[in-house]
C-alpha cells in the first residue's frame, strides 16, 4: 500500500508499506496500518514517531504474529530535506544528478518489522535530494519478481536499470 499526503507545513507525506500474508487478514492489515499511519501524520507526528506509533498500537493485539514493513518519509519540496523511517522495508534508491555516483542506496533501516516487537524503538534518518534527483520508493514485488528460469530480479539489476534511466522522466523510469 502506499499514500501521499501534504502535510499543512508544506511537505510531501510519502507512506509505502507491504503486509505480510495473503487474502482477508493482510487485507485488514493493511487498512488497519494506513489509517494508524493517517492517524499520526495528523498528529504532527515525524517518521521515526509515526513507525513506533504504529508498531506499538499494531503489536498490542496481535496473536497471529503479522507484520508489515513500513517506510515513511516528509520531503520538503522547498529544500529537498528528506526525513525518513524505515521499519524493515525495502531500501530506497536515489537516482542522483551527479554523474560520480549515480545510483545510491538509503540502506538505514530504523527499526524491526512493524507490528511484532511491543515497544520496539524507531529512529529517523535525514538525505537531501538535489534538483534532478528521483528517489525511487518500491516493495519486494519488483526486487523478488523473477524471470521464467526462476532467477530474482534482485538489487543488482534493479540499480542497473535505474542507473540507464538518468535522462527520463519518473512516469517513464
Amino acid at each position: 500500500f502506499y499514500e501521499i499526503l501534504d502535510t499543512p507545513d508544506g511537505r510531501k507525506a510519502l507512506v509505502l508499506g507491504d503486509v505480510s500474508g495473503k487474502g482477508v487478514s493482510a487485507a485488514l492489515l493493511m487498512a488497519m496500518s494506513l489509517t494508524l499511519v493517517k492517524n499520526a501524520i495528523r498528529q504532527g507526528l515525524e517518521p521515526g514517531a509515526i513507525l513506533k506509533q504504529v508498531n506499538d498500537d499494531l503489536a498490542a493485539n496481535n496473536p497471529n504474529c503479522m507484520f508489515v514493513t513500513l517506510w515513511v518519509c516528509f520531503f520538503d519540496p522547498k529544500t529537498g530535506d528528506l526525513v525518513y523511517s524505515n521499519g524493515g522495508h525495502c531500501p530506497p534508491m536515489l537516482l542522483t544528478a551527479n554523474d560520480a555516483e549515480p545510483v545510491q542506496w538509503l540502506r538505514t533501516v530504523n527499526g524491526p518489522l512493524v507490528g511484532v516487537l511491543d515497544m520496539a524503538q524507531f529512529t529517523q534518518s535525514q538525505t537531501r535530494l538535489d534538483h534532478g534527483d528521483i528517489c525511487l520508493i518500491y516493495s519486494d514485488g519488483v526486487s523478488e519478481a523473477m524471470n521464467k528460469d526462476r532467477v530474482l530480479f534482485g538489487e543488482k539489476r534493479m540499480q542497473d536499470a535505474l542507473s540507464k534511466c538518468k535522462d527520463l522522466s519518473p512516469k517513464a523510469i
